[in-house]
């Protein structure tokens, strides 16, 4: 009966400290944090340790997840959501989308990322992206905000749409390091002997 009361109380604390974390979440921080399972942003709960961005078309601010996949028959690999959510009323989704790398795609996305976001304020520039999903045209660019501050903008420009998510450089590092963490979870499953 105390075991049963202690382990009780552990599960307790564990629950309130990480939602002593999650309530610490942070817009405007560059690096990623493993740890965190879920944040509560507005009145929505987020999975992980998202990197926020605003989607240029509807002006709205998303959220990213990553995850490290290794679905039978697949490449292991690294798939990036883009989720802007849905206003009270709205059914259909209105802007979204998915970036599925596989490790050496996502080594270059990492790797340009990290370019970008260390170019000084009055360098520009463009990066385009290989995916594992054919006819998408992911790019990467530096872009000048205002003549003081650059942002990021991860795009997919396709024949029917355009869509451009717009990440601060320290919410690009952020999800930097989110993906560097899927690549090293990868790496790791693969150099551990099947169990």
């Amino acid at each position: 009966m105390i075991n049963s009361r202690l382990a009780c109380c552990v599960a307790l604390l564990v629950v309130l400290s990480t939602a002593t974390v999650s309530a610490q979440w942070d817009p405007n921080d560059s690096t990623f944090d493993p740890a965190l399972k879920s944040v509560v942003i507005g009145n929505r709960t987020w999975i992980g340790d998202p990197s926020p961005f605003v989607h240029q078309g509807t002006k709205r601010t998303g959220y990213t997840h990553v995850n490290a996949n290794q679905y039978e028959g697949m490449d292991p690999s690294v798939g990036v959501s883009l989720m802007v959510p849905l206003e009270i009323g709205e059914t259909k989704p209105v802007a979204g989308g998915i970036v599925m790398m596989n490790v050496e795609q996502a080594k270059a996305f990492v790797k340009a990322a990290e370019k970008l976001t260390k170019k000084k304020q009055d360098a520009e520039s463009k990066v385009s992206l290989k995916t594992m999903i054919k006819d998408m045209n992911w790019t990467l660019s530096l872009e000048k905000e205002s003549p003081k501050s650059q942002v990021v903008v991860l795009g997919n420009k396709s024949d029917d749409s355009d869509d451009r998510y717009q990440f601060s450089i320290n919410a690009m590092k952020k999800l930097t390091g989110a993906v560097q963490h899927a690549i090293n979870t990868l790496v790791t499953a693969k150099a551990s002997p099947s169990q």
